[in-house]
C-alpha cells in the first residue's frame, strides 16, 4: 500500500523538485516550459524516497501586475486595493499519481496548504487562470469564473480567469457548505 504524501512549504530543495516537475508536466501535456518564478512560494507533495509528486505555485501581491492583467479583459475581476491578492496556480501531479484518490486527494490538499498559508499571510483573495476543462474542479473548490480570460502564449489557447474572496470562506456565510470544512478546515477566524 502506497503511503500518503506529506505536503507542505517547500524548502529550497524541494523548490527545486518542484520547478522540474513542473517543467516536465507542462512540457509533456502543454507543449510550454513556464518560467521560474523567483518569488514564487511553492508548496509540494513529497513521498518517502524525497520524490515530488505534486506542486503548486503562489505568487503574492507584491508580484502584481500579474502576467494576465494586462492581458485580460477584465475590469471588475480583480479586487481592487487595498485587498491583498495573491495569484496561485500551475498545480501539476506526476502521472504515476493521477489515479482518481490520489489527484484529489493531493489537489484538494495542495489547495488547503495554499489557503491556510495565505490566511496566515493577510492574503485577502485569490486568483487563478486555467484551461476550460478544468474549472469545474476549482468551482467545486469554492472558486468562482470572473468571467474574464485571455489568450495565453504559452498554452496557444484562451484560459479562464478564476477567484476565491478568502474572507467569504472564512465567514459564516458559507458555514452551511459541506465543502468549506472539507476543503478548507473547521477555524473559519481570520
Amino acid at each position: 500500500m502506497a503511503v500518503k504524501p506529506k505536503i507542505s512549504i517547500a524548502d529550497r530543495t524541494q523548490r527545486q523538485k518542484g520547478v522540474e516537475l513542473e517543467a516536465a508536466v507542462f512540457t509533456d501535456e502543454h507543449g510550454y516550459a513556464p518560467p521560474v518564478e523567483s518569488d514564487a512560494v511553492y508548496f509540494v507533495a513529497e513521498i518517502e524516497d524525497g520524490s515530488v509528486v505534486a506542486s503548486f505555485r503562489i505568487l503574492g501581491p507584491a508580484n502584481r501586475p500579474f502576467y494576465f492583467e494586462s492581458a485580460a479583459d477584465c475590469p471588475g475581476s480583480i479586487p481592487p486595493p487595498p485587498r491583498k491578492v495573491a495569484l496561485i496556480g500551475r498545480l501539476c501531479v506526476r502521472s504515476d499519481y493521477r489515479t482518481i484518490s490520489r489527484q484529489t486527494t493531493l489537489h484538494y490538499g495542495l489547495l488547503r496548504s495554499a489557503f491556510d498559508y495565505c490566511r496566515q499571510s493577510g492574503i485577502d483573495d485569490l486568483l487563478l487562470y486555467t484551461i476550460p476543462s478544468l474549472v469545474t474542479f476549482y468551482e467545486r473548490a469554492l472558486f468562482n469564473c470572473t468571467g474574464a480570460s485571455f489568450f495565453h502564449s504559452g498554452y496557444s489557447r484562451r484560459l479562464e480567469i478564476l477567484h476565491l474572496d478568502i474572507d467569504r470562506i472564512t465567514s459564516n456565510l458559507v458555514a452551511a457548505d459541506p465543502r468549506t470544512t472539507m476543503l478548507y478546515g473547521n477555524d473559519r477566524a481570520t
